[in-house]
């Protein structure tokens, strides 16, 4: 997946492929999305293609969704669950990266963000990390456009194609420690 570069995080007229409404936050964090925004997750793409995680089709809106999460995260959001199973296999896929994953939470967060598993003893519940996730997704994306299937459970993140209106709420769901 190629994304174009942006070019400057002071510009009101910035093209921002995750959808993010760039004019509402300050630079410093403009900065931040857009580095998420253009990191280069191909090598995770293709080990979601390689190893059939994922089916072709769903592979680069994953890949945005997951930049779309991680966005809410370094806007300061806590306590979020994966919006669905497809997100969580790019973080999944991506953590296999190490040193990669690591750069990129230290680049873009300023320090690693972890991934919890709900059956984790340091896990919020489901129903206040699924509403911090619902309602944070709301405040910069509006309704989720696109729509996952999970094989374990119904999992949505909108429209019309079933799912509980975008938290999936699956046996596996991950969400990040802070």
């Amino acid at each position: 997946m190629k994304i174009s570069s942006i070019t400057s995080p002071e510009s009101m007229e910035i093209t921002n492929l995750l959808g993010f409404p760039i004019d509402m936050v300050e630079t410093d964090k403009r900065t931040k999305i857009i580095r998420i925004q253009d990191y280069d997750l191909s090598f995770v793409a293709n080990r979601l293609r390689r190893k059939k995680i994922l089916s072709e089709h769903k592979i680069d809106s994953a890949i945005i969704e997951f930049k779309r999460f991680i966005t809410m995260i370094v806007l300061g959001h806590a306590k979020m669950s994966v919006p669905c199973r497809e997100v969580d296999e790019v973080w999944h896929a991506f953590i296999l990266y190490t040193k990669e994953y690591e750069q990129f939470c230290t680049e873009i967060n300023g320090t690693f963000i972890h991934h919890c598993p709900h059956d984790s003893k340091f896990a919020t519940s489901y129903i206040e990390s699924d509403r911090n996730t619902e309602l944070a997704y709301q405040q910069y994306f509006g309704k989720p456009v696109l729509t996952f299937t999970s094989n374990l459970r119904g999992c949505s993140s909108g429209g019309d194609g079933g799912g509980d209106g975008g938290i999936c709420q699956c046996d596996n769901a991950c969400s990040p420690l802070q």
